[in-house]
């Protein structure tokens, strides 16, 4: 595709400086851009382009208080943005324990403003969802990238957390552990939905098992969780 030179141009209250050395996390073209308030600010030339982005945020800031929108409540990119800050800020969200409860957070850059993580996200390609580098780390532009549950499930962190209640005893689990079996030796944990049944690995001890079919749990919740997507509000097997 042929680069568009963006230099000198405007953008609503975005005046373009030059093109940015470094790509974001998909490779696209960033520009620096100065903002009327004087803020420098890196945004993707489609966001530019399309209106996506025309300040530094201080627009909000500015505009009189009534409702405002994006007119992008109904996309994929908007649902899990939402997700994302449920998970890291709502103790009664399922997926907290293994989030907001173990100190993981949306940088303030992307809790304010779903412009702001569309601009530099970009849009969602199909079939992926976003994810953190570092698993330890927070939800921000330099640790996230769009993946697909494959490239997640390599990217697993080291289960070692506490989470209260999370020996559960189930009737046709002799175990005492939901999601786990004994298999060759070792513990198999899976999970299932829908009359499909996902084998996640195999681990040393029932705890790690467990642990493993938590994170797939919060992770199938996730996905779960997008616009249009057909498997809605799940029920873990």
């Amino acid at each position: 595709m042929r680069r568009i030179d963006l230099t000198g141009k405007v953008f609503g209250r975005l005046a373009v400086l030059t093109e940015v050395s470094e790509r974001n996390a998909h490779k696209q073209i960033l520009w620096l851009c100065r903002c009327d308030c004087g803020a420098e600010i890196q945004i993707v030339g489609g966001h530019l382009r399309g209106g996506a982005t025309n300040s530094c945020g201080c627009l909000r800031s500015d505009t009189p208080n009534r409702t405002r929108t994006h007119g992008l409540s109904d996309t994929a990119e908007y649902e899990i943005w939402n997700g994302m800050k449920q998970r890291c800020s709502n103790p009664k969200h399922v997926a907290f324990p293994n989030y907001g409860g173990r100190g993981i957070k949306v940088c303030e850059r992307w809790m304010t403003s779903f412009s702001d993580f569309l601009a530099d996200m970009g849009p969602r390609p199909e079939g992926m969802t976003i994810e953190r580098k570092d698993n330890d780390g927070n939800y921000e532009p330099l640790n996230c990238k769009w993946a697909t549950r494959i490239e997640q499930g390599k990217n697993k962190r080291p289960r070692k957390v506490e989470i209260p209640n999370s020996r559960t005893l189930d009737a046709r689990n002799t175990l005492g552990f939901k999601g786990v079996t004994r298999k060759c030796g070792k513990y198999a944990a899976q999970i299932g939905f829908k009359n499909k049944r996902w084998h996640i690995g195999l681990f040393e001890t029932p705890e790690e098992a467990h642990q493993a079919y938590l994170a797939e749990a919060a992770r199938l919740e996730e996905q779960l969780s997008l616009v249009s997507i057909e498997m809605a509000n799940p029920e873990f097997a």
